[in-house]
C-alpha cells in the first residue's frame, strides 16, 4: 500500500472508532481549559498509532493527544477528531486529519469527514 493509500487507510480506520463513540457515551475531559478530549479522541488516535507501528513502523509519528515517537526523517502527523467540542455537542462537523512529511517536505495529506463519508485526499505531485 503506497503512503497515500495508507493515510486514507488510517483515517477510516478512526473515523470507525469515531462513529462508533458518536452516540454520546464517550467520556470528556479537559486537557485544558476549554479544550476538551474525549475517550474517542484517544481511541482513534490508538487506532492510528497501533497501525502505524504495523505498516511502517520507522516513521516517527506525532498525534495530538501525545502518542507517538520522533523522527529525523519521515513523520505521521496525526488529529484523530478535529471537531472535539462539536463531537461533544453532536454537531455532525468533525475530521480526522492524517499528513506525512519527510523533513520539512509535505508528502501526503487525508482529511476524512467520517460522518458524511467524504474523503478529501492529495500527494506531492499527484494533486
Amino acid at each position: 500500500m503506497d503512503d497515500l493509500e495508507l493515510a486514507a487507510h488510517l483515517a477510516a480506520i478512526a473515523g470507525d472508532v469515531l462513529a462508533e463513540h458518536y452516540d454520546g457515551t464517550t467520556t470528556v475531559d479537559l486537557k485544558r481549559k476549554f479544550d476538551p478530549v474525549t475517550a474517542a479522541d484517544r481511541a482513534a488516535e490508538e487506532a492510528i498509532v497501533e497501525a502505524l507501528r504495523t505498516h511502517r513502523p520507522g516513521d516517527g509519528i506525532l498525534a495530538e493527544e501525545g502518542s507517538g515517537t520522533a523522527a529525523s526523517g519521515r513523520r505521521w502527523i496525526v488529529d484523530p477528531l478535529d471537531g472535539t467540542v462539536n463531537f461533544v455537542h453532536r454537531i455532525p462537523q468533525i475530521s480526522v486529519s492524517v499528513a506525512l512529511y519527510d523533513g520539512d517536505e509535505p508528502l501526503v495529506g487525508v482529511v476524512l469527514d467520517p460522518l458524511h463519508d467524504e474523503l478529501f485526499a492529495a500527494a506531492r505531485g499527484r494533486g
